[in-house]
């Protein structure tokens, strides 16, 4: 525990005083204090973590979290969608929800494995086999015929994704994330991904609102517990098909949108040559009248 500054020791004083005044025990925190005592609401939250402090809920707060971190990521029930229901909602394109939505499918992923929330946060590239088979700590991750649901995509996708952000940055991720949005779901599960990705010091990054990535910074067990909670909850109020639907539908406009620009390049270039031999034809008309009349002069 840190040492306790002057604030601290000043709202534990108080705390102190108060207890001996109404002849309660000075070791147990009692409510009744925050009443008996009020002051404005930002001086309370510093006092009350002050009070915690001394009475050791700090201790008790890191079982807390230590309690949570050992707990399965994955969540059962039917209120929870499976995993390729979660999947197939997890946007991975755009900026910058498909690069949290990238991490986020990596999480489900592991999470659906049997892995906990510590292992989950705590996974480096020593976890991660990409030969042959794709293991995730001893896990075999499998594979889904549809390349939206597929938790090999997934995976794939992501440990490529933290590999081009390793070696080129944020802006030809940012590239690559919006060029995915208008293009059609692929299977990649069983392409490399590199090696660049194995230089990441964590596997699952927090990520801000900008896009930046904190290599750094693994998420907290809570952050982890919160991502697949609200994946799985999505994937029942927005349908695979009906995802895989707008997915499909934008990939055949966009495959009609290349064609109209073949057409018309190639109805360009026709307009073109016409246009070239049309002066040519001037030019040689020209060429004939100026020498027809030259003739006629000389008569």
């Amino acid at each position: 525990m840190p040492p306790p500054t002057l604030a601290s020791e000043h709202h534990w004083q108080i705390y102190r005083d108060w207890c001996i005044a109404t002849g309660r025990e000075v070791d147990t925190l009692h409510q009744e204090f925050f009443d008996d005592v009020p002051v404005a609401a930002a001086t309370q939250v510093s006092r009350s973590r002050a009070i915690f402090a001394r009475l050791g809920h700090q201790r008790r707060r890191a079982e807390r979290i230590e309690l949570i971190g050992s707990q399965p990521a994955w969540r059962q029930g039917q209120q929870w969608g499976s995993l390729t229901q979660s999947l197939a909602t997890t946007p991975r394109s755009g900026w910058v929800s498909g690069l949290r939505g990238g991490r986020d499918a990596f999480v489900l992923v592991a999470a659906a494995v049997g892995m906990t929330r510590d292992e989950l946060r705590l996974m480096t590239h020593q976890d991660v086999i990409t030969d042959k088979r794709l293991i995730l700590r001893g896990a075999e991750v499998p594979m889904a015929q549809a390349p939206l649901s597929c938790p090999g995509c997934a995976v794939i996708g992501w440990l490529s994704t933290l590999g081009i952000y390793r070696k080129w940055g944020m802006g030809i991720v940012r590239a690559e994330m919006i060029r995915a949005k208008h293009s059609p779901a692929r299977h990649i599960c069983l392409t490399d991904p590199g090696r660049e990705w194995r230089l990441a010091p964590a596997l699952v990054p927090s990520v801000d609102k900008h896009g930046w990535v904190e290599e750094h910074h693994p998420l907290s067990a809570r952050t982890v517990s919160a991502i697949t909670a609200r994946r799985q909850a999505e994937a029942l109020t927005a349908p695979q098909s009906a995802q895989e639907h707008r997915r499909i539908y934008r990939s055949e406009v966009n495959v009609h949108r290349r064609r109209h620009l073949s057409e018309l390049s190639e109805m360009l270039d026709e307009i073109e040559h016409l246009t070239e031999a049309h002066e040519e034809m001037i030019r040689r008309v020209e060429q004939e009248t100026a020498r027809f009349g030259r003739a006629a002069s000389g008569q």
